[in-house]
């Protein structure tokens, strides 16, 4: 596996930066050729993003994780037990009562906790707005031929998620 390089600065985010929304069939092409092209830059945005929210809150973090995944496992639980619950309300709302009482109490906690969430849904929405200048298209078809198969570890998740990279063509 390989790494590719970090972008400038101004590449990534400057204020050369073209953005625009993708007409057509032409924003999964894009969306996926910038996540390639910017992976270094994408991983380390969002590990630093993710480590100072983590590292100046942990706590809130951490509850805000807590209280959101909790409810829902009691409420799992609730489902999947033998116990009919619209037959008894007894149980049924009071546990209501109490996870609506946390997530009022913690909602500061749950918003951060949500912020951290944020990062890939921001990473994937500069991905499909970005536009690729000359630079860039260049730079792309000369690490391909030089680099031929060797894999990336953007590549690998893509792939993960069902994407196939090698059918991308070189333009954008």
């Amino acid at each position: 596996m390989r790494s590719v390089p970090l972008r400038s600065f101004n590449d990534f985010l400057g204020f050369g930066a073209r953005y625009s929304i993708p007409r057509g069939c032409k924003w999964n092409e894009r969306m996926v050729s910038n996540l390639i092209y910017y992976q270094s830059n994408y991983f380390l945005l969002s590990l630093i993003i993710i480590i100072l929210l983590s590292a100046l809150n942990p706590i809130p973090v951490l509850t805000g994780l807590l209280v959101i995944c909790l409810p829902l496992m009691i409420l799992l639980f609730l489902d999947t037990t033998t116990l009919n619950t619209i037959n008894q309300p007894k149980i049924l709302v009071p546990v209501c009562i109490v996870i609506a009482m946390l997530l009022i109490r913690f909602i500061s906690r749950i918003i951060l906790f949500f912020c951290v969430l944020l990062v890939p849904v921001l990473i994937c929405l500069h991905a499909l707005c970005r536009q690729r200048n000359l630079k860039n298209r260049v730079c792309k078809l000369v690490e391909s031929v030089r680099i031929g198969e060797q894999r990336t570890l953007m590549g690998y998740m893509l792939e993960v998620f069902g994407v196939d990279v090698r059918l991308l063509t070189i333009d954008n």
